[in-house]
């Protein structure tokens, strides 16, 4: 939600690294479908796929998904303090915005895929409302009161929510802002929340008979998703030259293009209007795929964004949000100089 010379290039390149977790999960889906997934006995994996797919629900499924909820979070409040720095009313810029990715994810839902996230973004976006002008340390308590309760309740559709919020913190406590002086924090981090979270995340596939181990995956999914988040910061700190990570952040740029470009290419290859490979391809080489489309997107991105401001959907969404053809907000300091 950034603009030209204020992005961070942490918070693209964590997008864009999302990206690729989300897909790999998404995978599962797009051969099984959103229930069958869940229900693999029924489709003869091979040995190498059980491995596979015990891997991807450690390390992968549910854990990806909350870094880019944590990131929408963070982008709303980033979104607002540009608006307001422009004299500009946040509310009904995120409103609009809101609405168009409910839309976009309806129609997204009903005549692409079943697996949407848009929509839920554009309704959890109305409920954030509520926290956009509360303090910091008020947006850590919720968040994680809400992360414990959402546990404890095993209510697995909410269980992303606190991210936002987690987010939301974030961005008023300026993280991110200078990568190599936080490098010291970001490695306390991931050495805190990745072990704790793979280690909770691994309770279900080793006791699957015992209900409390299904609490731990879901609080390990968000636990890890924080490693993850502080890993690659502290990556981004180290090798902030490199031209894999600008790659990174050219995914993130264009990160709603590139999502639902992944659910066209994906339905496409496993839905009966096309190649129709439902379930026959197997969970490893689903993986193999995943990152085979990732690599194409990385360098796609990297090469649309040296000729373009924004992707074609991040278009779209912005002339809606400003009301504006050219995608950019009108300051309401001209308009009060022509009036007065």
């Amino acid at each position: 939600m950034l603009e030209g010379n204020n992005r961070l290039h942490v918070i693209d390149g964590l997008r864009g690294f999302s990206l690729l977790g989300i897909l790999m999960a998404n995978m599962l889906i797009f051969q099984y479908g959103i229930w069958g997934k869940d229900e693999l006995q029924f489709f003869a994996l091979s040995p190498a796929d059980t491995v596979v797919h015990k891997l991807v629900k450690i390390f992968v499924e549910g854990s990806f998904m909350p870094i880019f909820t944590f990131l929408f979070g963070f982008g709303m409040i980033k979104m607002k303090e540009s608006m307001e720095a422009r004299s500009l009313k946040a509310g009904r810029h995120l409103v609009r915005r809101f609405l168009m990715l409910l839309g976009l994810g309806l129609l997204h839902s009903t005549y692409l895929w079943e697996g949407d996230i848009l929509a839920f973004y554009g309704m959890m976006g109305f409920f954030l409302l509520i926290f956009m002008n509360r303090k910091a340390k008020t947006l850590l308590i919720w968040g994680t009161i809400l992360l414990c309760l959402f546990g404890l309740l095993g209510l697995a559709p909410l269980f992303t929510g606190p991210m936002f919020l987690f987010g939301m913190y974030a961005a008023k406590k300026q993280w991110f802002i200078d990568p190599v002086g936080e490098r010291s924090a970001y490695l306390r981090g991931m050495l805190i929340f990745l072990p704790a979270g793979l280690l909770l995340k691994s309770l279900k596939p080793l006791f699957p008979q015992h209900g409390w181990a299904g609490i731990g995956e879901m609080l390990g999914g968000s636990i890890l998703a924080l490693g993850y988040i502080f890993g690659f910061a502290l990556l981004c700190s180290a090798v902030k030259k490199s031209p894999w990570l600008r790659r990174f952040e050219a995914v993130g740029k264009l990160s709603m293009t590139n999502y639902l470009m992944q659910s066209a290419i994906c339905t496409s290859i496993f839905y009966g209007y096309s190649l129709g490979l439902f379930g026959k391809l197997g969970v490893a080489i689903g993986c193999g795929l995943a990152v085979a489309i990732y690599v194409m997107q990385l360098f796609a991105s990297a090469w649309y964004v040296k000729r373009f401001s924004f992707g074609p959907m991040e278009r779209l969404l912005r002339m809606w949000t400003y009301f504006s053809f050219a995608g950019k907000p009108k300051p309401r300091i001209q308009q009060q100089t022509v009036s007065s």
